[in-house]
C-alpha cells in the first residue's frame, strides 16, 4: 500500500513543519554554545570546563540532527525517539534548573538570565527560540497529519492457498 503524502506526494505540511522547528531548536542551541564561548573568549565567563561543554554540544546536537532529518522517512520509532529524548529530556535539561532555582526562590530574572547586559539577553532570546521551536515541533508530530505519516507501512499481502 502506498502512503498518502498528500495530493502533490509530498510529507504532511505539520511533518514538514515540525523537522523545520526541530532544525531551528539546533540552531538556537548551537547559537547558545558560540555565545558561551564568546564570552570565555572576552574574559566574560570563566572558561573551567568550556571545551568538555562545547564538545558535548557538538555530539549531542549532530545526533539530534541526525536523529531529526530522519523524520522524513515517516519511521515510527524515530518520532518516539526524538519526542522523549528531544522533547522530553532535552526540554527538560534546559528548564529544569532555572525551574527549579525559581521554586527555591531564586528571583526569576538570576534563573533565567546567565549574567546581566546583552550578553546574557541573547543567550536568554536565544534560549526561548531554542525551547519554542522545541515544543512546536513535538506539537506537530502528533497531530492527526503527522499521525497519519507516522503509522505503519503495509508493504504486501501474502496470498495463503
Amino acid at each position: 500500500m502506498k502512503r498518502n503524502y498528500g495530493l502533490d506526494g509530498a510529507r504532511p505540511r505539520a511533518v514538514r513543519w515540525s523537522i523545520s522547528l526541530w532544525v531551528c531548536a539546533v540552531a538556537a542551541g548551537v547559537g547558545e554554545t558560540l555565545v558561551q564561548v564568546a564570552r570565555a573568549a572576552l574574559g566574560a565567563l570563566p572558561p573551567d570546563g568550556l571545551a568538555v561543554q562545547v564538545l558535548m554540544r557538538v555530539l549531542v546536537y549532530t545526533a539530534v540532527l541526525l536523529l531529526v532529518l530522519r523524520l522524513r522517512r515517516g519511521e515510527r520509532a524515530v518520532r518516539l525517539a526524538v519526542a522523549v529524548l528531544v522533547g522530553g529530556v532535552g526540554t527538560l535539561s534546559m528548564i529544569g534548573q532555572p525551574i527549579f532555582a525559581v521554586a527555591q526562590g531564586v528571583a526569576w530574572s538570576d534563573a533565567w538570565l546567565d549574567g546581566s547586559g546583552a550578553w546574557a539577553w541573547t543567550f536568554a532570546a536565544l534560549r526561548a527560540v531554542h525551547v519554542v521551536a522545541v515544543l512546536g515541533g513535538l506539537v506537530l508530530l502528533f497531530v492527526p497529519a503527522s499521525n497519519g505519516f507516522f503509522r505503519p507501512r503495509v508493504t504486501g499481502v501474502r496470498a495463503t492457498g
